[in-house]
């Protein structure tokens, strides 16, 4: 609207003709600006997914730092770990899954329990407790 308070003379027009704005705008502009948005839309929710996060990376690492996560076959947390690392490739040696520790495995693995999931280098040194996404363990590993 102008000073007057009527409608500027292109959007009057506009009005008239039954055309607007978005109908000016080529089909390829539009068919640009949803992929642009799907894109970005899966990029916000599922960027793990689309986009992996160095996965097979997390589990090369921990073979090389001899860490080992001892797993609960009870704890939730405990299994949607494994899922999720199973999901990344490999992980025979690496996810101790139990249902209770015997009194062997107690003096093999040589730590006392914290908490589960419970992430164990050399089977002596506690590096880490508590259920983690994947690109978390890769941060705690690099400090170990």
């Amino acid at each position: 609207m102008d000073k007057s308070g009527s409608m500027s003379k292109s959007v009057e027009e506009s009005v008239k003709s039954g055309t607007n704005f978005f109908n000016k705008i080529s089909k390829k502009t539009w068919l640009v600006v949803g992929v642009v948005t799907v894109l970005a839309v899966l990029m916000y929710y599922k960027k793990d997914s689309l986009f992996p996060t160095n996965g097979s990376s997390v589990l090369e690492t921990m073979r090389k730092k001899n860490v080992k996560i001892l797993a609960a076959t009870w704890c939730g947390y405990c299994q949607k770990l494994k899922r999720e690392l199973d999901a990344l490739g490999d992980t025979n040696g690496l996810v101790i899954m139990h249902d209770k520790l015997s009194e062997t495995d107690k003096k093999k693995w040589n730590v006392a329990i914290e908490g589960y999931p419970m992430f164990v280098q050399n089977q002596k040194k506690i590096v880490g407790v508590g259920y983690m996404p994947a690109k978390d363990i890769s941060k705690m590993l690099s400090k170990v």
